[in-house]
């Protein structure tokens, strides 16, 4: 989610390398991105050495500062909402991000006719999954850093994710 390409988009890009350890590396790196600090120390799967985990730490610049940092954060959006608010944030959030898909996908129908077409539907959809963040942050007075927060909980918690279908107008 949030303003990256879906993991199944991801994962159909060709890879150097195209063996199921990257392949593992690269859904790590994808979760690491998506979820944040905090999150990237639980996305070890299986057979990755915690050798190999911290060098996907490094790659990202995740210390135990940045750790800290994210889990002082957490706990002040914990205190400034329930968790019941948070969902509903997450799932306004989810929401904003497949309306962002759905609205770029009917100016860029898939299936892309090229690569450059295929950039301008991400670059598109960027910007409103970007545009439509800010409202929902003016609306709940939220810091980019917060929203954030609550995203990776929702991820990490695997909350509800509406899509676009259950959009109420």
């Amino acid at each position: 989610m949030l303003g990256l390409p879906s993991m199944t988009t991801f994962l159909a890009y060709p890879m150097k390398g195209n063996t199921m350890k990257t392949r593992q590396l690269a859904f790590c790196i994808f979760l690491a991105i998506l979820a944040g600090p905090v999150a990237a120390s639980q996305t070890q799967k299986p057979g990755m050495s915690k050798k190999e985990l911290e060098r996907m730490e490094r790659m990202f610049g995740i210390t135990p500062a940045t750790k800290r940092a994210d889990e002082a954060v957490r706990r002040q959006v914990a205190a400034r909402f329930n968790e019941e608010q948070r969902k509903r944030i997450y799932a306004e959030l989810t929401r904003a991000e497949a309306r962002a898909t759905h609205e770029a996908a009917q100016t860029y129908e898939p299936p892309f006719r090229d690569s450059a077409e295929s950039n301008a539907f991400m670059a598109l959809e960027d910007r409103l999954t970007d545009r439509f963040r800010r409202q929902i942050e003016k609306q709940h007075r939220l810091t980019p850093v917060q929203r954030k927060a609550i995203e990776r909980e929702g991820t990490q918690k695997d909350w509800p994710a509406p899509g676009i279908m259950k959009q109420r107008r």
